[in-house]
């Protein structure tokens, strides 16, 4: 049996949870970090979306923000992703969504992302 490699990655928030992950988010940019990208990591639900953050800062290091955010509905989820990515726009042009498989998302969610799921992400257009 292959033994997965896990992603050295620090994780940020709790999945869904949407004000610990938006106060992750506005942390990080009080905390002078240097957001040069913003990956939008979406899984598609039946009748929403559901949303984590891969932030990549100064000297490569990337950085998850759990599953906190949503939209496709009225609530919290996505009154807290529109927050986030209006703050985030005035730090960063380079902000993209990408969709993610129901896998990834839950290793996003626990934590455990392997280095096979990093590159997956890194390398999807």
């Amino acid at each position: 049996m292959i033994k997965a490699k896990f992603a050295g990655i620090q994780y940020l928030g709790e999945s869904g949870i949407t004000q610990t992950c938006k106060n992750a988010v506005i942390q990080l940019i009080h905390a002078d970090e240097k957001i040069q990208d913003v990956k939008i990591l979406t899984f598609e639900e039946t009748y929403s979306k559901v949303h984590a953050l891969l932030l990549t800062v100064e000297y490569d290091i990337q950085i998850i923000i759990k599953s906190g955010f949503a939209s496709g509905y009225n609530g919290e989820g996505p009154k807290g992703y529109a927050y986030v990515l209006n703050f985030l726009k005035q730090y960063t042009d380079n902000i993209n969504e990408y969709i993610i498989p129901k896998s990834i998302f839950e290793r996003i969610s626990s934590s455990s992302l392997t280095m096979k799921d990093l590159e997956y992400i890194n390398n999807i257009d």
